[in-house]
């Protein structure tokens, strides 16, 4: 599925729930989704760590399981190695779209999904390309910032979100 197709499946998509949503604004975790709340989209943030707490303009749940409605597109933002532990609830949700964010990557459970017909977007095919990078672009210049590249070894690149410091938050005029 190349970003045309992702594209596609959000022009058709309400519901988004966010596997492994956070809370920190600096993480891609917390902008994505925040940017895809913005954009329209009811954003169901799943984490136990914030279980209960509010994310998105939603309760954050615990697990997929304590989700109580259909949801049109899964984020994934969980590391490659705990998605194998997260994939009977991804299969028991039953997801219209799988989209694993960039850097995102287990074979076994890509060939999972595929076995169960779940079908499944890895965002940034290359580096610094994608559909993931190109929302966080936009939020970043949106608020003042930008979005910077930082060559890393072996993994390739790490993601910098630089956003102008909030007066309110720091009390400067």
């Amino acid at each position: 599925m190349n970003d045309q197709e992702l594209r596609a499946y959000l022009s058709q998509a309400k519901t988004i729930a966010v596997l492994g949503a956070h809370k920190d604004p600096s993480r891609p975790a917390h902008y994505v989704p925040r940017y895809l709340r913005e954009q329209g989209y009811r954003v169901l943030p799943v984490n136990p760590r914030f279980q209960g707490e509010e994310l998105f303009g939603e309760e954050a749940v615990a697990s997929l399981l304590d989700l109580k409605e259909p949801v049109d597109i899964l984020d994934v933002f969980r590391p490659p190695s705990a998605l194998m532990d997260h994939l009977p609830e991804v299969l028991a949700l039953r997801p219209g779209l799988v989209w694993l964010q960039s850097g995102i990557r287990h074979p076994e459970f890509e060939k999972a999904l595929k076995e169960a017909g779940r079908p499944f977007f890895r965002a940034s095919p290359k580096p610094g390309e994608g559909l993931g990078l190109s929302v966080a672009k936009k939020v970043a210049e949106a608020h003042g910032g930008a979005l910077v590249l930082v060559p890393r070894k072996p993994t390739g690149l790490t993601a910098r979100l630089l956003l102008p410091a909030n007066p309110r938050l720091t009390g400067t005029p």
